[in-house]
């Protein structure tokens, strides 16, 4: 009877000892889990931000992107300008010099 008793409580013993370690199991597996979210979290917040970064670089690299082809515009209508102006003062000038032999 003491044997069995003895052995009693030894497996009572054990299942008690099994439950501490399935109750920190349970919690190493639901801090496991809020880690996993935390990360989740974190790296949506991070590719979102790499998103709205990439926008923002697309953007900019537009607006410098028009600004030189303004410029470059503004450059071309220049040159064509002075070009026309030039062109019609040989134009005057052969045409003075053509009613002068005339």
């Amino acid at each position: 009877l003491a044997e069995v008793e003895n052995e009693r409580r030894q497996l009572q013993l054990s299942s008690e000892e099994s439950q501490v370690m399935c109750d920190q199991l349970k919690s190493d597996l639901h801090r496991a889990a809020e880690t996993i979210s935390v990360l989740r979290e974190t790296v949506a917040d991070q590719e979102e931000k790499e998103r709205l970064r990439f926008e923002e670089e697309a953007r900019r690299v537009d607006k410098e992107e028009e600004t030189l082809m303004a410029s470059a515009k503004l450059d071309m209508e220049k040159q064509l300008s002075h070009l026309r102006e030039s062109l019609e003062g040989q134009i005057d000038s052969l045409e003075r010099e053509l009613e002068e032999e005339r």
